[in-house]
């Protein structure tokens, strides 16, 4: 039983590690230190936008928790990593904005 949990961390970090690659190599600016980081909503809604210029990579929904990233870029990973794999999605973007995105869809 240790060893299959021991499997899953394996192959867990190995996906985001990979998905870290893609985006990097696809998607370079799209990183903590590179684009910029803005709060475009409310108080009542508050939106986080993660852009550089006119390009906005994801936007994330903090009452909802859902992150929803640029079409092309959504369907690029699920193109590379399926849809099941789409959770480790959340699990990059969390560890690298260092958010709680719990849903994905995209914009």
């Amino acid at each position: 039983m240790i060893f299959i949990d021991m499997d899953y961390t394996i192959s867990r970090k190995r996906l985001i590690r990979l998905i870290d690659k893609l985006i990097k190599e696809k998607y370079c600016d799209f990183s903590m230190g590179k684009c910029h980081i803005e709060n475009m909503g409310n108080v009542d809604d508050p939106i986080i936008h993660y852009y550089i210029g006119k390009n906005i990579f994801a936007k994330y929904h903090l009452w909802s928790n859902t992150l929803f990233l640029k079409k092309d870029l959504f369907y690029t990973l699920e193109d590379y990593f399926g849809s099941d794999a789409m959770s480790f999605v959340l699990d990059w973007f969390n560890d690298e904005f260092i958010q709680e995105a719990t849903t994905l869809d995209y914009i």
